[in-house]
């Protein structure tokens, strides 16, 4: 056999190179290393030093594939009322605003009980209790946003959520949106009591 054409076969017997999602070899040198294109983000913010350390800091809870379209992270206050701090931040408002989301969910719930009666069933009620807690004080387990129901009065109030865990298309029960402008925002924990509201 010529041995000049021996180095053009495969060797069956060595192990071939692993590929990662973008079907990119991961022994490539790092000065040969193309990265794949990034997606056009449709927004000019631009996030600051600390939007960047929060990022890096909560990048572990957030899915991989939604690191490109993330344009700012934001830690709000774990009190209690962070994933209502969470929605408020997702909206473009002051993360203080969270009494104002829970009227608009509280508002959303009771003004379309029979609908949602429907969909919670005896559970309607525990909902119905979580969301009245307007104090300046911690909010215990019962008075913490409840996910996926309070995700339901979030798509048909305010936008869609998508978790850390799994992407949740949340959908619209009626034929009109609200009159609210629709976002996109991730919201995960990074531990108890606390979340991080991300824009994109």
């Amino acid at each position: 056999m010529d041995h000049g054409r021996r180095d053009s076969f495969i060797n069956l017997n060595s192990i071939p190179p692993q590929y990662d999602f973008f079907g990119m070899s991961q022994d490539v040198t790092q000065n040969s290393f193309v990265e794949p294109p990034k997606p056009v983000r449709q927004s000019t913010y631009e996030p600051g030093d600390e939007e960047r350390f929060n990022f890096i800091r909560f990048a572990p809870y957030i899915p991989k594939v939604f690191h490109p379209y993330i344009s700012s992270t934001v830690d709000v206050r774990g009190d209690g009322n962070c994933g209502f701090r969470s929605v408020a931040v997702g909206l473009g408002l002051p993360e203080h605003e969270w009494q104002f989301i829970r009227s608009e969910l509280y508002q959303e719930l009771t003004g379309r009980k029979e609908i949602y009666e429907a969909i919670f069933g005896c559970f309607y009620f525990n909902l119905k209790e979580s969301l009245p807690f307007y104090e300046l004080s911690f909010a215990t387990q019962p008075k913490w946003l409840i996910i996926p129901e309070t995700g339901v009065l979030i798509a048909n109030r305010l936008w869609l959520r998508e978790s850390e865990r799994q992407m949740m298309r949340l959908l619209i029960l009626r034929e009109k949106a609200h009159r609210r402008t629709t976002r996109g925002v991730v919201v995960s924990r990074s531990s108890p009591g606390s979340a991080v509201s991300s824009r994109y």
